[in-house]
């Protein structure tokens, strides 16, 4: 159970960190292989910046964890996130379960982090497309990981269950369209669970990325979408956590397949596709500021 809570907490982060202008480190990201792979056929920009000076210490008292990513130059804050985390938001990563090899205590030990370049580092970030500044954004969180922590990681792929989400008719009365600023309201995104029951969400305006999240993080594997759905919608979910195997005597929400269906007109078809698991080779505590 305490394995479930800290991928619910850092799930809390995904939805945290708009609010903090930080989800574009927490977007899907290629890998440094596919981005030296494309700069060798002469495709797409590829990441090549640096912090110039970064502060790292422990943070001890749990008051909250969140990102503050500037969208537009090189200053990098985290407070009160794991290793673990930030390993996850380094590489674009939703899925806690396909990061393997963690240490214990980065799942355990919270950092706060402040990062910076020079003038010129955020002259150059500043003209960057902002997919490409988001792309170097996460390389040199990257590469700060692998100085200071001595992270070292690789990918594997093997072949394993995915799903295809789909849209049936019943999807448009059950999940309402919300238009207006999501800040106002992402933080009814925020996971409820209750002992024996499971987990809830009532939405008031969640988007539907953070929905897409949510399903991968409980199904702990890829899932394509195909609904077209874009935006915020207002609606309500409960479910019981895959992780979690009840007694026969308690009275569980449904899984998350059957919750999607019936509770926003959703369906999540089996597949067979590769799914893309990262393997941590060496992890360390950082090196002292």
């Amino acid at each position: 159970m305490n394995d479930f809570f800290g991928v619910a907490r850092f799930r809390l982060l995904v939805w945290t960190a708009i609010l903090c202008g930080a989800s574009t480190l927490l977007s899907q990201s290629p890998s440094k292989d596919t981005l030296a792979a494309e700069s060798s056929a002469g495709v797409g920009y590829v990441p090549h910046l640096v912090f110039d000076i970064a502060s790292i210490r422990e943070e001890h008292e749990r008051d909250g964890s969140y990102f503050d990513n500037s969208p537009t130059n090189s200053v990098f804050i985290s407070h009160g996130v794991s290793a673990e985390g930030l390993i996850m938001a380094a590489y674009g990563l939703e899925i806690r379960d396909l990061l393997k090899g963690v240490p214990d205590w980065a799942r355990n030990i919270d950092y706060d982090i402040s990062a910076k370049s020079d003038a010129a580092t955020d002259e150059v970030l500043g003209k960057l497309s902002k997919s490409d500044f988001d792309s170097e954004k996460r390389h040199m969180l990257q590469g700060l990981l692998a100085e200071r922590f001595g992270l070292r990681i690789h990918t594997e792929i093997k072949e394993s269950t995915t799903y295809e989400l789909v849209a049936t008719a019943r999807a448009a009365k059950l999940m309402s369209p919300v238009h207006g600023e999501v800040g106002k309201t992402v933080s009814t995104c925020a996971l409820r669970f209750t002992p024996q029951r499971g987990m809830k969400i009532d939405s008031k305006g969640c988007p539907f990325w953070i929905l897409l999240s949510d399903l991968r993080q409980d199904l702990a594997t890829t899932v394509t979408d195909h609904t077209g759905m874009t935006g915020s919608y207002a609606y309500t979910l409960m479910w019981k956590p895959t992780s979690i195997t009840p007694r026969s005597d308690e009275d569980w929400y449904p899984d998350m397949v059957q919750a999607v269906r019936d509770q926003l007109g959703l369906e999540l078809r089996k597949t067979r596709g590769p799914v893309t698991s990262w393997v941590v080779d060496r992890f360390e505590h950082p090196t002292p500021n």
